[in-house]
């Protein structure tokens, strides 16, 4: 064989053999290449906005959480405090919950994006990409337990999206993991738990979503998960109740005395007090105007004052007023329901504890970032209904994709998020936009699977 004839045929075989490796590549860089993206964003996450910032409940909780021996309260999740009570030497004051939170949030992120690399490469860099955007970045530097959950049930998916490809105890392990981060997330937010109720379902058998499971036990589920957090607040934990239920019938009471013009409140107020009821102290947005507002702070005062607040005549008012009145109910929560999905609402606080953000130092980049949030606050990205209809949207196209993972994923991901913001159809007390949030990360990783599966399929 000439030398030529030589050159010929090592060129082929090495040809051969980089062909050979291009499988071996790709799923190199399926496997690590999300993870690195990932870790890119936590980073970037941090130092955009360590060490994060305190809003006023952020602060109130962390506050008693560090006080040694008190009770905890219920107004404000018990949970999170206790959790931050621990967590807090690692980086004390915001810096520990925004690295847990941030951690969480990247960690779901990544393994989603590891599992949607393995259909399409593409979708996985787009989520990745997507995560960085300030709907759904710019709120994750702020101490807020909405974010915590968020954080919670995106890892608790992706673990449980990861699960879904294993039957061995490893896969076992991961689901019971999940399954311990959705418990952790329904603890933040007591409206949580449908939405809760069908991740749970969903991460028990996350290889398929199959209907009829969820129709039947997606009640005796959430009735299961409200009992239990029942009693890890006040039998595990020994949190004081402190009623914040009782906000919500304050702010029903005031739509209904507003709607009806008729005094639904358990007390009696003089007329410039019930004229003032029934015009200018009525907001959709938040029950604040009624709690520390003037002018109308009048009234959460006459009912701390009297003692009724807290007391079981607010709850008596509350159902005899719906029952008196109900359409004047049903037309104030249909207000608030408008404005929480498509008012221009709330991102950041109106005011910050100054000594709590006192080591925080906006970087050039910070403001940078600030500005884009600024830019794009007065678009559907910051508008909660917006991603309620994508979530919604996402089911649908998730619908035909239920027996695989991903569509498992996807249904069980968007599915959650829009239960969990219809829940503040009925008991919402304000209108911000975190209070939706759980709805951005869940329609980004959703969407993310649904493209990787359909570009993932033999043509």
């Amino acid at each position: 064989m000439s030398s030529l004839e030589n050159r010929a045929a090592y060129a082929v075989a090495a040809a051969t053999d980089a062909t050979q490796d291009v499988p071996a590549l790709r799923g190199a860089l399926a496997r690590f290449a999300p993870a690195v993206l990932a870790f890119s964003g936590f980073a970037v996450t941090l130092a955009l906005f360590w060490p994060g910032l305190m809003t006023h409940d952020a602060a109130w909780v962390h506050a008693i959480a560090l006080r040694a021996g008190p009770t905890l309260g219920d107004w404000q999740s018990p949970v999170m405090a206790l959790l931050w009570r621990l967590i807090d030497p690692i980086a004390p004051g915001p810096g520990s919950m925004l690295l847990l939170t941030a951690a969480l949030y990247w960690l779901g992120v990544g393994l989603v994006a590891t599992a949607a690399a393995r259909r399409a490469p593409l979708a996985a860099l787009m989520l990745i990409a997507a995560a960085l955007t300030p709907s759904a970045l710019f709120m994750l530097g702020i101490i807020w337990r909405d974010m915590l959950l968020a954080g919670l049930w995106l890892t608790a998916a992706g673990l449980a999206l990861t699960a879904a490809e294993r039957s061995d105890a490893g896969g076992i392990a991961l689901r019971a993991l999940a399954l311990g981060l959705v418990l952790l997330g329904v603890m933040m937010r007591p409206n949580a738990i449908p939405a809760g109720a069908l991740l749970a379902l969903y991460v028990v058998a996350p290889r398929r979503f199959a209907l009829r499971r969820v129709a039947l036990l997606l009640i005796p589920v959430a009735a299961a998960l409200l009992a239990l957090s029942q009693v890890a607040y006040y039998q595990v934990i020994g949190a004081e109740r402190q009623y914040p239920l009782h906000s919500l019938f304050v702010f029903d009471l005031g739509g209904i005395t507003h709607y009806s013009g008729e005094n639904a409140f358990p007390v009696a107020w003089t007329d410039a007090q019930q004229a003032m009821l029934t015009s200018a102290c009525y907001h959709s947005d938040k029950w604040d105007w009624y709690w520390y507002l003037p002018p109308c702070d009048f009234v959460m005062e006459r009912l701390e004052g009297e003692s009724l607040f807290a007391s079981p005549a607010i709850g008596e008012s509350w159902r005899s007023a719906l029952m008196r009145h109900p359409r004047a109910y049903l037309t104030h929560r249909a207000a608030h329901t408008a404005t929480f999905l498509f008012a221009q609402n709330q991102t950041l606080p109106e005011t910050w504890p100054a000594e709590a953000n006192a080591s925080f130092a906006p970087s050039a980049a910070y403001q940078a970032y600030a500005a884009a949030h600024e830019a794009l606050k007065v678009t559907p990205l910051f508008r909660t209904g917006f991603w309620l209809a994508l979530c919604a949207l996402l089911t649908v196209f998730a619908w035909p994709q239920r027996a695989s993972a991903a569509g498992a994923f996807a249904l069980a991901t968007a599915g959650s998020a829009v239960l969990y913001v219809l829940s503040f159809a009925l008991l919402g007390v304000a209108a911000d936009f975190r209070y939706g949030y759980w709805a951005v990360p869940a329609a980004l990783a959703s969407a993310a699977m649904i493209a990787a599966e359909r570009a993932g399929r033999p043509s």
